[in-house]
């Protein structure tokens, strides 16, 4: 039985791990937060980050047949993230030449509060919910995982250590690369970066259309 519980956690911590690795707006603004001679920061703002997924990982977990046969919500979060992306991208734009050091908005500092920040922009993330749903499916119709209570403490205790992992390993590379690159590669990552996420907002809109509107019109 322990195996199971174990495989449980290692399921988890494999998703989760390495779905936290790609660059996204929360890791990014993560290297924010980092500071060699204070862990504390980015470690808080990893927890709000972390807290916020659990619930949405433990709903999904529960209601995912439910959330895959409801219209309404599906609705609400394809179009929701794509307004989304694109008020980041718009953010990153207009913060674009104002601040010439960081990459990140100066209200996502060290003044501000690590937790809360992560515990708001990780509660926006509403994309997390069709991924979980589609992961969670999955793991439980081939067993991977078990859905009694502890199989879902083991399950959730992975997906966060996970998390964690996995966003920690990507802010300390991006801050590593970009302590040793020269202006011209700042500015060249802060141009790409409002770029980048205006692309995956039309992207979704795009996608949000074909899906709900596009037979609508014909």
């Amino acid at each position: 039985m322990i195996v199971r519980f174990i495989q449980n956690f290692f399921v988890g911590f494999l998703v989760s791990y390495f779905a936290s690795i790609p660059f996204g707006y929360l890791n990014l603004i993560g290297v924010s937060f980092f500071d060699k001679t204070n862990f504390d920061l980015v470690f808080q703002y990893l927890l709000g980050v972390i807290f916020v997924e659990l619930f949405f990982v433990y709903l999904t977990l529960i209601f995912s047949e439910k959330i895959t046969k409801n219209k309404e919500l599906q609705f609400v979060i394809d179009h929701f993230s794509s307004v989304f992306l694109f008020v980041i991208s718009l953010v990153l734009f207009l913060t674009l030449f104002k601040e010439k050091s960081n990459l990140t908005p100066s209200y996502f500092s060290k003044d501000n509060s690590p937790f809360f920040t992560g515990l708001i922009l990780s509660g926006f993330n509403l994309i997390q919910i069709p991924f979980w749903v589609g992961w969670n499916i999955y793991l439980l119709k081939n067993n991977y995982i078990k859905s009694n209570k502890k199989g879902i403490l083991f399950y959730l205790m992975g997906t966060s250590v996970g998390t964690f992992f996995g966003m920690l390993c990507f802010i300390l590379l991006f801050d590593k690369i970009t302590e040793n690159s020269n202006h011209f590669w700042i500015m060249t990552i802060k141009i790409c970066l409002p770029l980048f996420y205006l692309f995956l907002s039309i992207k979704q809109g795009v996608k949000s259309y074909r899906k709900y509107h596009k037979n609508k019109d014909l």
